[in-house]
């Protein structure tokens, strides 16, 4: 054993070792930078392990995509976070484009399923529905399923 070999790996077997993992994350990384680190990465943690794996092979390729996988979506966060705080770019309010789906709806529903849906909206109580539109409370749920349903259909068109 030379003095740069660790116990239980030659030096040979160490550089083959760090030729697969490079080789298998050249697949999976972006850039030769990352492919490179990630089986340097790999290799150290087969090193760093108390017991050796009976298969090392496959247990250098799981370690590798996981690896590599780690880097992707590193990489992803990192662009999504840019991409978020980007002062160039202008972003819609969601509550915004909610606000205008339901009055694009409501104005095609017909004029009771209008009112129907507003006083729901608005929060109103059954019993003072049923009052307004002359119904039974009972009845109250049924229209609002209805008027709802109606509203599906129209949103998808």
């Amino acid at each position: 054993m030379g003095p740069s070999s660790t116990p239980g790996f030659s030096d040979d077997s160490i550089r083959q070792m760090l030729l697969d993992a490079r080789r298998m994350a050249l697949r999976w990384c972006r850039s030769v930078a990352d492919a490179e680190d990630v089986a340097q990465e790999a290799v150290m943690r087969l090193i760093a392990v108390k017991e050796t794996p009976v298969n090392i092979p496959a247990w250098l390729f799981v370690v590798t995509r996981r690896l590599c996988n780690r880097i992707r979506l590193r990489d992803l966060a990192r662009r999504s976070a840019e991409d978020e705080y980007d002062p160039g770019v202008r972003r819609s309010d969601p509550a915004i484009e909610l606000c205008l789906d339901v009055e694009t709806i409501l104005s095609r529903l017909g004029t009771r399923d209008r009112r129907l849906m507003l006083r729901v909206i608005a929060g109103e109580v059954s019993s003072a529905i049923a009052i307004e539109f002359g119904c039974r409370v009972r009845d109250v749920g049924q229209m609002v399923s209805r008027v709802r349903r109606k509203a599906r259909l129209l949103r998808s068109r």
